[in-house]
Order: structure tokens, then C-alpha cells, then sequence
């Protein structure tokens, strides 16, 4: 997650120096795929060190905390394609991201709360792995290389 986070906030200095008066309107929108994804992965961040402490008072709460955020990430503004392919190449990216969410929540809707440590863990590859799903998904809207 960090060196995703780390790569981005590099790229968004260089854009940011390199932008001056008149940005182009690819650099434009390249900024602001950035910022979107740093807020984002900078979210998740603070939902993981928040698994820390929550893991061992009310695991509960924070699993809540990290399902709304996700319910958020998959109600996310989506806008449809000229290009046919590109558009099935999004639906299946996306359909791939409810059967992970559908799956994770099955499996935490019956989850045995009995180790804080197992918690953090597993919440900790939940997330990286629905990361890695929603980027795949972003990457059909606007593809940022060199991360």
C-alpha cells in the first residue's frame, strides 16, 4: 500500500512543478486521478492503524468503518465508454470487485473475533487485497503508469 501511496505523491509533486499557468488538460486530469488515489490509500492507511488499536476494544466497529468505506469506493462516480471493449474490460474488472466484496463480507458476517492479532491480519490482506481490485477498476477509467 505505501509504496503505491509513496509513488503517487512523487508523481503528483513532479505534475504539480511541471503544471505552471496553463496546465494541459491530460495533466489536469492526471493531477486529479492522484489526488483522488492518495486520498484514498492515505484512507486506508488510517482505517489499518485504527485496526491496531480497535482489534483488541471493538473489532466490530472497525470492520464496520471498513465496509462503509468501501461501500463508498463502489458507488463512485462510473461513466461509460465510446470504445465497446473498453467498456466489458471495466464490467468484468468491476463484477471481479462485488465478488470480492460479497465474498469478504460472507466471510467476516461469521467471523470469530477471538484473536486480535489474527484480526489485524487478515482485515490488513482484506484491504490489500480490495486495493488492488478497485486500482485494476481505476485503471480502466484513467491508467497511471511508472507505479
Amino acid at each position: 500500500m505505501s509504496r503505491f501511496l509513496d509513488s503517487y505523491r512523487k508523481q503528483r509533486v513532479e505534475l504539480t512543478l511541471e503544471m505552471g499557468d496553463h496546465p494541459s488538460r491530460e495533466t489536469f486530469l492526471r493531477l486529479q486521478e492522484l489526488t483522488y488515489r492518495i486520498g484514498v490509500y492515505e484512507t486506508f492507511q488510517t482505517i489499518y492503524s485504527a485496526a491496531k488499536a480497535m482489534a483488541y476494544t471493538n473489532p466490530a466497529d472497525h470492520y464496520r468503518m471498513f465496509d462503509g468505506f468501501v461501500s463508498l469506493l463502489m458507488s463512485e462516480r462510473i461513466y461509460k465508454s465510446k470504445s465497446p471493449e473498453i467498456e466489458a474490460k471495466r464490467e468484468t474488472v468491476f463484477n471481479t470487485m462485488v465478488s470480492f466484496v460479497d465474498g469478504y463480507r460472507k466471510k467476516y458476517s461469521r467471523y470469530v473475533f477471538k484473536y486480535p492479532c489474527n484480526y489485524i491480519d487478515d482485515i490488513s490482506e482484506t484491504m490489500n487485497t480490495f486495493l488492488s481490485v478497485w486500482l485494476a477498476h481505476r485503471n480502466t477509467y484513467f491508467e497511471i503508469k511508472g507505479v
